[in-house]
């Protein structure tokens, strides 16, 4: 129980009654246990999964029921330690055991310890080969979120969040290998939604056609409408929405936090920042997103940055990029950005469907 108590509640009580550690455990068990249920499932639905099905499952007998109820969110979560082998995973997947384990009600999967993974000595008809025998039908939401390496607490500021993106543009961090990525779109042929949040996206070499999202293209994931990354740091090529252009049911993209940085772009960049002025300007009708935005419905972009060419400063995306993408997403019902309110205003009498947050 001291994974959930935690060290401080515990030296508090044992400084105010004089108690020892276990007689602590041991009370707080104790008043745990008398709690309605319904109160207890309410406090369990916020714990980890791993912590959920852990520790407090261990605490009573009571608590293991709780831990099966059917209506905790964790129970549609599964997750999964990559190791440092993407073969080696993929033959883990493959398993009886996790085929079993992601059906219904699981119907979502977590990676972690993925950045840790190395690139696979192996023939991509091997791979193939493992990817599709670890094939999990009943997975829609695939969770590759990484979390941040600064603070989360009262001090993280936004000063600190750019002071971590300049770091991470000279050592960049939160990679994994694109194999992976390949492998999980030929293993999760129902996927409906991913998340990215807090990894860098690789920077772009010379031929190089393939990036963390283009895998995922219709061809492999057909139903995919939703995907979260909010604090990518990468290069203004990805603004442009390639990677997605042939996602047909696209609806919602939440990129908070986004940092557009011409230097990730390679030898494309020269050209890529100069479309994202083009994208600023108003003598052009080109928008950020072009390439994807036919189908868009939900976007979100507040905190969007991007690297100026000349200075290396880090500023808010223009706010004419802003309102012409609006203008030129046509189906979009919700828009939360850094619009300021005049142009909020002006943008609700052009399109009075959409909800600005």
């Amino acid at each position: 129980m001291a994974a959930h108590v935690g060290s401080a509640t515990i030296c508090t009580a044992k400084e105010d009654t004089g108690m020892g550690e276990e007689d602590i455990e041991e009370a707080l068990v104790t008043v745990l246990v008398t709690l309605p249920r319904d109160c207890r499932i309410r406090m369990a639905s916020y714990l980890p999964p791993s912590e959920l099905y852990g520790s407090y499952a261990l605490t009573s007998t009571q608590c293991r029921e709780d831990s099966l109820c059917t209506t905790l969110p964790q129970v549609a979560w599964g997750e999964v330690y990559c190791g440092s082998d993407v073969p080696r995973l993929l033959e883990r997947l493959a398993h009886p055991s996790y085929q079993r384990a992601f059906s219904q009600p699981r119907t979502r999967l977590k990676l972690l310890g993925h950045t840790n993974l190395l690139r696979p000595d192996i023939s991509w008809e091997d791979l193939e080969r493992l990817a599709r025998s670890a094939t999990l039908a009943k997975v829609i939401s695939l969770d590759l979120s990484v979390s941040l390496s600064s603070p989360s607490n009262e001090d993280y500021d936004d000063d600190a969040a750019a002071t971590q993106r300049m770091q991470v543009h000279d050592v960049p961090m939160s990679f994994y290998p694109r194999s992976l990525s390949w492998a999980l779109a030929r293993s999760l042929p129902n996927l409906m939604e991913i998340d990215l949040s807090n990894l860098s996206s690789g920077p772009m070499e010379e031929g190089d056609t393939v990036s963390e999202l283009s895998i995922f293209g219709n061809e492999t994931s057909p139903h995919l409408s939703t995907i979260r990354w909010e604090n990518r740091v990468g290069g203004c090529r990805f603004l442009r929405g390639n990677d997605l252009r042939t996602l047909e049911n696209l609806k919602e993209l939440h990129l908070d936090g986004l940092v557009a940085d011409f230097r990730y772009d390679g030898g494309f960049g020269a050209s890529t920042y100069g479309f994202f002025m083009e994208c600023a300007g108003y003598e052009s009708d080109r928008c950020i997103f072009f390439r994807c935005n036919s189908n868009l419905e939900r976007v979100s972009l507040v905190g969007a940055r991007y690297i100026d060419q000349e200075t290396q400063n880090e500023h808010p995306l223009p706010q004419s990029m802003l309102i012409k993408f609006v203008q030129n997403t046509p189906k979009l019902v919700y828009f939360r950005s850094d619009l300021k309110q005049a142009n909020v205003e002006m943008l609700r009498e052009e399109k009075p469907e959409i909800v600005f947050c």
